[in-house]
């Protein structure tokens, strides 16, 4: 079985991963309210999976959101370190966002608003890695994608931005069946049966959400026909871009 040692090692041994903790290790000393960034776990989960990630996300413990002089710090840092400048990093205090005063409750913790298993995980400026809990590694070993019920919560009440919780669940479904594909992960039993389920769920919708999710849909997919087979694995009709 998959270690955490083991993770941390195959993650740090990466030029990507390595480079992007040497330059907010640095950055963090060059502006000291940038305190203790981590790479959040989608990142780390496509480079365990050999995937190029489309961005780096990383939490840090700030005083204001939106705070001003971040990137200026990581880009002197950069220059500093001789690193190619990173085009694709975001931000996020966590202070700010969560929803306690405690860091790893927020992002990884019982109040993260992860809403799968393989992105509960951070890596801080020294290469070590933190994991939310032990599923993480066997559902990375597993190539499984497999719900958060407690992430769903986290994301209806506190970020959701007044969407029901039947509307939040179902952009995490597009989420698994985007990633399903994106990432050749086979569904958990449970979240298998919601997916199977997707149009049920999308009728019971408000006419504007549910041109939401086609919108959501469209904008993870580009309209590709790539992930149209896995729409027919789980019988869903109302993403279909031929229809």
């Amino acid at each position: 079985m998959l270690t955490k040692n083991q993770l941390e090692t195959t993650l740090i041994a990466n030029p990507n991963v390595y480079d992007r903790v040497r330059t907010l290790k640095l950055a963090e000393e060059i502006n000291p309210n940038f305190r203790t960034p981590h790479i959040v776990g989608g990142y780390l989960r496509n480079i365990y999976y050999g995937i190029e990630p489309k961005d780096c996300d990383v939490v840090f413990q700030g005083y204001q959101l939106n705070q001003p002089g971040i990137l200026e710090a990581v880009r002197e840092a950069e220059e500093k370190l001789n690193i190619e400048p990173y085009q694709n990093w975001e931000f996020e205090n966590a202070l700010a966002t969560g929803i306690t005063n405690d860091f790893y409750e927020n992002t990884i913790g019982k109040y993260s608003h992860h809403t799968d298993y393989l992105t509960l995980m951070l890596m801080d400026g020294n290469g070590t890695l933190y994991l939310g809990d032990e599923k993480t590694l066997s559902d990375l070993e597993n190539r499984v994608y497999d719900l958060r019920f407690a992430g769903v919560e986290v994301w209806v009440n506190h970020r959701g931005k007044g969407r029901s919780y039947a509307s939040c669940l179902t952009r995490d479904l597009i989420r698994g069946l985007y990633l399903g594909r994106f990432l050749n992960l086979k569904h958990s039993a449970i979240a298998e049966f919601l997916t199977r389920h997707f149009d049920v769920f999308y009728y019971e919708l408000s006419l504007e959400d549910q041109l939401a999710i086609q919108a959501f849909w469209m904008k993870k997919t580009k309209g590709d026909p790539f992930y149209q087979v896995i729409l027919d694995r789980f019988g869903v009709t109302v993403l279909k871009t031929n229809r």
